[in-house]
């Protein structure tokens, strides 16, 4: 009944990534764009918020519809290489 519990550190881990990568890009990016009034900052932090929640929902929904089937080592395993520092190590090799 709660096998989706075990993709929680997973599904936590990617979220968390995506969120730190969404705001060091905003950071990035705000010097390019000096003139955005406060609400204007408002708007763009939302949207970028948007973007990555949209991202993240079909892995995420794959996840927890595999937790206990067939499926679910597949899932974890490709959301792991694609999302995780294992791709990183793996093309520096």
């Amino acid at each position: 009944r709660f096998k989706y519990l075990n993709f929680q550190p997973l599904m936590a881990n990617l979220s968390e990534r995506a969120e730190n990568m969404r705001v060091r890009e905003l950071k990035k990016f705000s010097g390019k764009l000096p003139d955005l009034s406060d609400d204007e900052k408002k708007v763009l932090d939302q949207m970028t918020r948007r973007i990555v929640r949209k991202l993240l929902r079909m892995p995420m929904m794959k996840l927890n519809a595999s937790a206990g089937t067939d499926a679910e080592n597949f899932y974890t395993q490709a959301v792991k290489a694609l999302f995780t520092d294992e791709v990183n190590s793996f093309a520096q090799n």
